[in-house]
């Protein structure tokens, strides 16, 4: 099979398959959503109890990606994103120093 150098656009350009693998459509609808455990879009961290920011490394960080953070412990204070540093990581903070370790998960999207 030979490489193709371009795109191929199919139903009339409402999907668009890139040569590096990358899929574009207009619209998709799905049961669910899988992503993949090795992926660098997603993790979980933990904030040590006393310390009111972590540093995330993650070369997937720009201007225009969003970050979602999601605690699995309970906070007298939110966690927040703040700061982030393209192509080396974000910050997640919280205003007033927890008395336990805080768990949480983050998710990556990257916007166009």
């Amino acid at each position: 099979m030979s490489n193709l150098a371009g795109n191929i656009n199919i139903f009339n350009g409402g999907i668009t398959l890139l040569p590096d693998g990358t899929i574009k459509a207009s619209k998709v609808v799905a049961g669910s959503y899988t992503i993949k455990s090795d992926s660098e879009t997603i993790g979980t961290a933990t904030l040590i109890s006393g310390q009111t920011e972590i540093i995330i490394n993650n070369t997937a960080v720009n201007a225009d990606i969003k970050i979602f953070i999601t605690p699995q412990d309970t906070l007298t204070r939110p966690l927040y994103v703040k700061s982030r540093t393209d192509g080396e990581s974000f910050t997640v903070a919280v205003d007033t120093p927890q008395s336990q370790d805080v768990n949480f998960d983050w998710w990556i999207l990257d916007v166009e």
